[in-house]
């Protein structure tokens, strides 16, 4: 066992926003988990009576496929499925895969059970970005309930937790007082003396430190975690080029939208305008005619005072 000094100076090589530390840690200290686990969940230690990995691996070691998710999957109690993952940068992908975690692990019946007896699963993701830019939020816990109705809850076995590691000054009250904004900045921490601060008095978060620092003398761990380190780079590159041809392909669909629109706005005002045109001839028919009869009463009039003249020269000759 690599004893940790006392004092600890530098830069960590690896902290635990690096998804393969964050795997080692997790995996290789029950404690720590237990003690992280207490704090999202809002229970005591002493609570978690039992914990699992159900998906280890071989520390140190390349995983065969770069794509190897570095999720950590663990029960809890033997009710209780969580699925853990640190996600530092932003893919655009989040709610469809977190939803798909969570929906994968729901499917947790054996053959012949209740559907009563499906266990409890929560998906944590850990996000180094803002997943709402319009409405960020430090710590958030999604659940099924009823649109009109927030307090009828559908289904209290399926929730999904997001942990915003960049929001750390929005914690509330409760996130604080379970200790869930110092997990933040312990896994954020970039340099020892931070670590050490932010663990000092927590038993859980000290042993994080020693963990964190037995694997980071370790060659092979510091190897997988730089590979890692490359491969997201990678993956986030090929995620934004992705975005932007799905951002380019919008456009063009927005462009043809408003393409259409315009033509059927030039029919619109072809039409307009042919109404207009004909409304503009009626009006000048309207003129004529009223014009017309216009000159008709006056010749009516000069009639009718041709007609009195007659008749009052025919009665001075009686």
């Amino acid at each position: 066992m690599i004893e940790m000094p006392a004092v600890l100076q530098g830069e960590v090589p690896h902290n635990m926003t690096n998804d393969y530390m964050f795997r080692v840690v997790l995996q290789s200290n029950k404690k720590v988990l237990k003690g992280l686990i207490a704090s999202l969940l809002h229970m005591a230690p002493e609570e978690i009576q039992d914990i699992q990995i159900q998906n280890p691996i071989m520390l140190g070691k390349t995983p065969e496929e770069k794509e190897t998710c570095m999720d950590v999957l663990l029960m809890m109690n033997d009710n209780t499925l969580i699925d853990l993952e640190m996600q530092v940068h932003n893919f655009y992908d989040w709610q469809d895969r977190s939803t798909y975690y969570l929906c994968r692990q729901y499917e947790n019946l054996n053959h012949g059970e209740s559907y009563r007896m499906t266990k409890k699963v929560y998906q944590v993701g850990f996000l180094n970005y803002t997943f709402f830019p319009e409405h960020p939020e430090f710590f958030a816990r999604y659940t099924f309930m009823n649109d009109k109705d927030p307090h009828e809850i559908y289904n209290d076995k399926l929730a999904i937790l997001v942990l915003e590691l960049n929001q750390i000054e929005l914690a509330t009250q409760e996130d604080r007082d379970y200790k869930i904004d110092r997990w933040a900045a312990l896994f954020r921490a970039e340099t020892w003396e931070q670590l050490q601060q932010i663990a000092r008095g927590d038993v859980y978060m000290e042993e994080a430190v020693r963990t964190i620092y037995r694997y980071s003398q370790e060659d092979a761990i510091r190897e997988v975690c730089e590979e890692r380190e490359k491969y997201d780079y990678q993956r986030r590159m090929a995620g934004a080029a992705e975005k932007i041809r799905e951002d380019e392909a919008r456009i063009r669909e927005m462009e043809k939208v408003i393409s259409k629109n315009g033509q059927v706005l030039k029919a619109q005002e072809d039409i307009l305008s042919e109404q207009e045109d004909k409304l503009s001839k009626q009006e000048l028919e309207l003129k004529d005619h009223e014009d017309k009869l216009s000159k008709q009463e006056q010749e009516l009039k000069e009639k009718d005072a041709l007609i009195a003249q007659l008749r009052q020269q025919l009665a001075e000759k009686q």
